[in-house]
């Protein structure tokens, strides 16, 4: 079981699941997602119910004193469905980006990076934790990698996994709210669109839908073994959008190359489980030091809010597609939502991918900039 003891997992019990913990996570994440699509209609409300599950499956475990470590595969498993759903639906898409348009973009991302930076160094001024530990927390990276990281330098895991999960909740639920707000006030904001069937239609979409998942999951090995970054997300993206290219070419009927509802939602419920299985981790640590963390999130994300506020008045998109562009959240979950309500989904995966490797793929940097503020404190 892995229990927090001043922020740090004990390593014997690091990793260990019970054996029937996946299949109440899902029955769990499968009712709350379907009550809450029942009374919403947002296809993206599955995320949430992921979370749900995940977090209330893993909290009875731990309170029955079983093992509940969160599980790195269920995560890796939902971007696979998710990028080869999403890979099809952007070969559908063109692309009209001026270069102002791009590097406005770019300093947007840019702009969220430095404001993670200021909420870490003000996080580290205000709590009783070092600089490494407030960077890990509040950086919107991986939420699999950041507390690997922090395990890596010796730093409190769990603080550093409950926050950055508590982050990726809050994004999703507030970009959620966000879009029913303005969709239904301005119905010009956002282009809904039209739901995927449940499943394929005869024997040609099965056919389809076979081959996209077999080549999805090939298609990750082969990105994780070339060293692109998100294997997972962009190896089945990729495969999905030049397999729905080449048969358009061939002259295949565009409806039918479309991936079905209920890979959607799977894909979906296996990304917020990992979500909800860090929130519920075990925590025995400062509390002073995890209510900063959780203030240094709501701190960024209004701060993500008023990049998306300037990033719309400057630029030519709506505020839902700016907010989706810049939200501090997991690109997969952003693009994920650009997809199913019409949104510029290439320029959303974009800039959320790319916001996401300059975190991961920077580390060593990131390590150096919050080792310097220990040094101002000694």
């Amino acid at each position: 079981m892995l229990k927090v003891a001043g922020g740090t997992p004990r390593a014997a019990d690091a990793g260990a699941r019970g054996r029937s913990l996946f299949a109440i996570e899902l029955l769990i994440a499968g009712i709350s997602g379907g009550a809450l699509f029942a009374v919403t209609g947002q296809e993206v409300i599955w995320l949430l119910g992921g979370v749900f599950g995940g977090w209330l499956a893993c909290r009875i475990a731990l309170a029955r004193g079983r093992p509940a470590a969160p599980s790195p595969g269920a995560r890796k498993s939902g971007q696979v469905l998710v990028g080869a759903a999403i890979g099809p639906s952007i070969a559908s898409q063109t692309l009209h980006i001026s270069a102002g348009q791009l590097v406005l973009l770019g300093t947007a991302v840019l702009a969220v990076l430095l404001c993670s930076i200021l909420v870490a160094r003000v996080y580290y001024a205000a709590s009783p934790v070092d600089g490494v530990t407030a960077g890990m927390a509040t950086l919107p990276g991986g939420i699999g990698i950041m507390p690997a990281v922090a395990a890596e330098y010796g730093k409190p895991v769990g603080l550093v996994a409950i926050v950055q999960s508590f982050r990726m909740t809050l994004v999703v639920a507030l970009v959620l709210v966000a879009h029913e707000i303005w969709s239904t006030s301005d119905s010009s904001t956002t282009g809904e669109r039209a739901g995927n069937a449940l499943l394929p239609a005869g024997l040609p979409g099965w056919g389809y839908v076979a081959g996209l998942l077999l080549g999805a999951v090939c298609a990750a090995w082969l990105a994780g073994k070339l060293r692109i970054p998100v294997p997972t997300l962009l190896g089945p993206l990729l495969f999905g959008c030049g397999l729905a290219l080449g048969l358009r070419a061939l002259g295949v009927d565009a409806d039918l190359l479309t991936a079905p509802f209920l890979q959607e939602i799977i894909g979906q419920g296996l990304l917020g489980l990992t979500v909800g299985e860090y929130l519920a981790q075990r925590y025995w640590g400062s509390a002073a030091a995890l209510s900063g963390g959780i203030v240094g999130v709501l701190a960024s994300c209004a701060l993500a809010i008023g990049i998306a506020l300037g990033l719309a008045a400057i630029g030519p998109w709506p505020f839902l597609t700016t907010l989706l562009m810049v939200a501090p959240g997991g690109a997969p979950e952003m693009a994920m939502i650009a997809a199913a309500t019409g949104g510029e989904l290439a320029l959303v995966l974009a800039a959320q991918t790319g916001r996401q490797v300059l975190v991961n793929l920077l580390i060593p940097l990131w390590i150096n900039v919050f080792n310097r503020f220990d040094q101002g404190r000694n």
